[in-house]
């Protein structure tokens, strides 16, 4: 009988020690967190990297996983906007293609202005691949 709350014991640290997974919601994140964490997807370049040179957002696991999915997501979008810059020109194709990238960036936004903690497919498993995350 000893053995089966030791074990549910040691399941919530196990999730408390990998940040992004399931940190932001066994504590709770302050509404400047929510929208740190939220305006970090709308101005990815700026927020994000202000974000992770913070010396208090290394303490706030929930800020840390947003401020990096939102940098690895401008970094995906930079390099979706180049290679469809060399394909526009050589095919004529709408301006819209350009915008795409602005929806999941807004959804992903009002994911984390709401304190949700989520991970963006294939995205955040990549990071955490190599260790980003």
């Amino acid at each position: 009988m000893n053995d089966t709350p030791q074990n549910t014991q040691k399941e919530p640290f196990s999730v408390d020690e990998t940040p992004g997974t399931g940190s932001g919601t066994t504590s709770p994140v302050s509404d400047s967190d929510k929208m740190l964490a939220g305006l970090s997807y709308l101005v990815p370049a700026i927020i994000s990297i202000i974000l992770l040179v913070s010396e208090d957002t290394r303490k706030k696991p929930f800020l840390a996983c947003h401020a990096r999915q939102s940098l690895g997501l401008a970094v995906v979008v930079a390099i979706f906007e180049v290679v469809l810059s060399f394909v526009s020109q050589a095919f004529c194709l709408a301006a819209a293609f350009f915008v795409l990238p602005v929806v999941p960036m807004v959804y992903y936004g009002v994911l984390a202005f709401q304190g949700k903690t989520f991970e963006i497919p294939y995205l955040t498993t990549f990071m955490k691949q190599n260790k980003w995350m």
